[in-house]
């Protein structure tokens, strides 16, 4: 800024002059602005200074001496306006970014145009989520902690309504009754653990409720329970003849003469049980297959384990009586789970009346059985058995016991344990001494629970026991402390929404095997021809899995033309679900006379919007959308370091990131151009797309959206999701140019990972776009023999499938002209019939037995006339009409 002296001094205008009788704060704001007046013409000094060192020092001169009319200054002015424009016109002086983005942006566009070919691979690995020994290595997500403070608020919630227990309402009502549960004719029948999981028994399970509570099959079901509680009796006789021998004598192995006898008694026990129940195996459905097999399993595991623990290479060589007792004890919860399991049945249920809390403690001891199973078999993986280490299975039985007390108390006293403050681990009794409570509690329990009789009676022993050690008067009299109770509230609430969040995730171990064993074996292959003049893609993609031990691939040829609205596919990948579907139109490879089949679009989408239009839209919006892309996404690369540059033969590379922002910006630019080329391309073809045609609505409806939000509005959006959601995602391209700036390789780094699973995957492809690389390639024959100039002629697959709709039409019309047949013949039989009977009537029937005739009429039209229209089958429907018949008389002389 140039400052022009004026010829005259400067005087203050005069309204600048307070006057003297104006408050002090007019004075005050008059002075703040006069000052802020000086700072800023002083600012302009100094900017026109900075400005001048910039230029040299005669230009500084002649600034200073020259005037707004002399010809020199004008010049130097236009300098500086030409100077200013080139600081911020990336096209008259492209930064390195801007230079970088150009570059690209037309190696893209004449990449996109032209003729090419491509050969890619895609490679996957896992990462833990967040590193070891990260800032972040202890913090929750955003997600998480938003889960917790929602569980969290929900206990509270809870906890503020509940009043407490009422003694006075100890009675349960039953859960179902019969009558209630056979109302919908059309439900499964499923026991109260599957119906409240919502899930089936088994695959193609279609046993309906009005089956499975009729009597045949509760007859059944009993015989199946029966089955199973005699293989149980034969098992604990052996048991107990077993006891007392490993009681006497610790060292003794399976081959002990004195086991002999035993042995052989339980194995004639069972043969002879299973030959007694053989129709009732045979006939087994459903559940009553369940409870065999489950039984079957329970007894021999028993047998393994007492074989390893009895073995005579086991250590150490003296059996500890816990550790043998705890295999009959593990096999007396693997039954007491099938008894269970029929005890949840709703034909059990409802004829027991059992109530919701006790079919919730029954599906809880279930759960708990599954766990100590589950937990066994994690031992058995590693080698773990009863004959080198039976304390960790005797271990197991004993959580067991804990998971099971903690069943009954949440089924049944879930208020009382939160306000007495007792968990399992501390119960106190006031009537048994404090030192043998734990033996005691568990003796007690065990004693009442452990009875698979009738299941009320059970509930209420039980019930009945824990009255007695004085539980029930502990937590009726204890003092409500809603603090404590708010705390045994979240960890009930959010205790289960942090057990289901660390369920998604992954260990480092469970990543790091994952890698060894899965993914890096693993290769996602395509190769790809792209003839842009005819708008045609042809490619053939493979699944690869070589290791050393496999080697197993899986290919696909398949190619779009665009512009003859047609896709031609291998059918060898697709096949195998029609021959399931349909295999009598599923031909064998041998019965095909081309590897390919070739489809066309439907008439109906290509009609009114050709495919060729819809592909230069896409192919333009690419285009366009890369172009509102900011310079900063650019980078230009240094490749001297960089591997696969070297590979391909790169001069430069672009990198361009693509995070959740850039994606966003890019897709919803994507979206707007698309919606404005074929809005355009609808006006300008109304011979095509007429006015109110659905598409044309839906197009203008496409386009208006698109006019209420911006492209970085669509960023802004992902980044939102990204902030708050399960899961992360970052993209990075590396383009990779020759010296004549053409598209020679791509690399694409895709970043995706989530604090929910705890992982973070890298999904990277590499492409090459020479030809030597395509022909090269192992899928080159492949693609030559389904897509070269030598390839066979693909089948006409529309011909196909019009045969398979042809032959089905012809069979449906077959179909019903047998209904016509069977329809014609019925009504022939029935006019025959009437007219036998009104002949019977007119050669010999009097008028005595006019009744009688009527009557033979009547029933022989019943018996031969369908009952219904229906009954006739479900063609086109003809009228019958019998009309009656008058009584022909004959005539007497007189």
């Amino acid at each position: 800024m140039t400052l022009i002296t004026p010829a005259e001094p400067v005087t203050a205008p005069k309204n600048l002059i307070a006057p003297k009788n104006l408050p002090t704060y007019k004075n005050l704001h008059h002075a703040i602005w006069l000052a802020s007046c000086t700072l800023l013409m002083g600012g302009c000094q100094t900017t026109m200074t900075q400005n001048n060192a910039t230029n040299s020092a005669d230009a500084n001169k002649t600034m200073r001496g020259s005037s707004i009319l002399d010809s020199n200054y004008r010049d130097k002015i236009t300098a500086n306006t030409q100077a200013y424009k080139t600081l911020f016109d990336e096209s008259v002086n492209p930064s390195a970014d801007g230079q970088a983005r150009l570059r690209l942006l037309k190696s893209i566009n004449q990449h996109l145009t032209h003729n090419h070919v491509s050969v890619s691979q895609f490679n996957h690995h896992a990462a833990p989520y967040i590193k070891d020994g990260s800032v972040d290595a202890l913090s929750d997500s955003l997600l998480r902690t938003l889960f917790n403070t929602f569980a969290k608020g929900l206990d509270e919630k809870g906890s503020s309504e509940e009043d407490g227990y009422d003694e006075e309402e100890s009675y349960e009502p039953a859960f179902r009754d019969e009558d209630e549960y056979l109302q919908d004719p059309k439900a499964l029948y499923l026991n109260y653990s599957d119906e409240l999981a919502n899930r089936l028994p088994e695959v193609g399970y279609s046993i309906t409720r009005q089956t499975g509570m009729s009597e045949d099959f509760v007859e059944t079901t009993d015989r199946a329970i029966e089955y199973v509680d005699t293989i149980d009796d034969c098992l604990v006789d052996y048991s107990y003849e077993l006891d007392e021998l490993i009681s006497d004598n610790p060292k003794l192995t399976a081959n002990d003469a004195k086991i002999k006898p035993f042995k052989k008694a339980y194995g004639e026990c069972l043969a002879q049980s299973q030959k007694s129940y053989v129709d009732t195996i045979k006939a087994a459905t459903g559940y009553q297959r369940q409870y065999i097999n489950n039984q079957l399993s329970c007894v021999k595991q028993y047998d393994n384990r007492l074989a390893d623990l009895l073995n005579s290479s086991r250590t150490p060589k003296q059996v500890d009586y816990d550790h043998y007792d705890s295999i009959y004890q593990s096999y007396d919860v693997c039954y007491m789970a099938v008894s269970q399991r029929y005890q949840m049945e709703p034909s059990y249920y409802t004829y027991m009346e059992l109530s919701k809390k006790q079919l919730d403690y029954k599906n809880e001891r279930v759960d708990c059985a599954s766990k100590l199973s589950e937990q066994q078999q994690a031992l058995a993986y590693k080698s773990i058995t009863y004959r080198n280490n039976p304390k960790a299975y005797a271990d197991l039985y004993y959580d067991f016991e804990s998971c099971d007390a903690d069943a009954y108390n949440h089924a049944y006293y879930p208020t009382e344990v939160n306000e007495s403050g007792h968990d399992d681990s501390d119960y106190d009794s006031n009537d048994s001494d404090t030192d043998n409570h734990d033996a005691s509690y568990t003796s007690h329990y065990l004693d009442n629970v452990s009875d698979e009789g009738n299941g009320e009676e059970e509930e209420v022993a039980v019930a009945a026991g824990y009255q007695e050690e004085g539980y029930e008067d502990d937590s009726s009299d204890a003092e409500s402390d809603d603090e404590e109770s708010n705390d045994d509230a979240d960890i009930s609430y959010s205790g289960v929404v942090h057990k289901l969040l660390n369920w998604f995730k992954r260990t480092p171990e469970q990543i790091t095997a994952a890698n060894l064993y899965n993914y890096q074996y693993l290769t996602f292959n395509s190769i790809s021809q792209y003839e842009a003049d005819n708008k045609r893609i042809s490619s053939v993609y493979s699944y690869d899995f070589a290791s050393p031990t496999m080697l197993s691939s899986m290919q696909l040829p398949i190619a779009l033309d665009f512009n003859q609205a047609q896709i031609t596919i291998d059918p060898s990948a697709i096949m195998p679900i029609v021959a399931v579907i349909n295999p009598e139109h599923a031909p064998i490879p041998s019965e095909m006379s081309s590897p390919t089949v070739t489809f066309d679009m439907p008439e109906m989408m290509t009609s009114q919007l050709p495919p060729a239009v819809v592909y230069d839209v896409f192919i333009d919006s690419i285009q366009k959308s890369m172009t509102e892309l900011d310079s900063s996404y650019f980078t230009a690369q240094d490749i001297r370091d960089d591997s696969f540059a070297r590979q391909v033969g790169a001069a430069r590379a672009v990198k361009v990131s693509f995070g959740s922002k850039q994606t966003g910006e890019f897709v919803g630019a994507l979206i707007k151009h698309m919606g404005e080329s074929l809005k355009t391309y609808v006006d300008e073809h109304p011979e095509q797309i007429p006015e109110g045609s659905a598409l044309k609505a839906s197009i203008e409806k496409w386009q208006a959206s698109n006019e209420h939000y911006q492209t970085k509005d669509a960023g802004s959006i992902l980044q939102l999701i990204e902030a708050i959601g399960p899961i992360s995602f970052n993209k990075i391209n590396y383009y990779y140019l020759d010296a004549n700036d053409r598209l020679i390789a791509k690399q694409v780094r895709t970043m995706v990972g989530g604090n929910l699973t705890g992982a973070k995957s890298t999904f990277l492809a590499q492409t090459r776009y020479d030809l030597a690389s395509f022909n090269q390639h192992p899928l080159a024959p492949l693609f030559l023999e389904s897509f070269g100039r030598g390839a066979q002629p693909p089948m006409d697959g529309n011909v196909w499938v019009e045969q398979i709709q042809n032959r089905r039409a012809k069979l449906d019309q077959a179909r019903y002209a047998r209904y016509d047949y069977e329809r014609e013949n019925d009504i022939k039989e029935a006019e025959e019939a009437i007219q036998v009977a009104a002949d019977q009537y007119n050669d010999g029937y009097n008028n005595d037995k006019e009744d009688n005739a009527d009557n033979n009429i009547e029933a022989m039209v019943e018996e031969n006339v369908p009952t219904s229209i229906d009954s006739m089958g479900p063609s086109k429907h003809k009228t019958i009409e019998i009309t009656e018949t008058k009584r022909m008389v004959p005539k007497t002389e007189d």
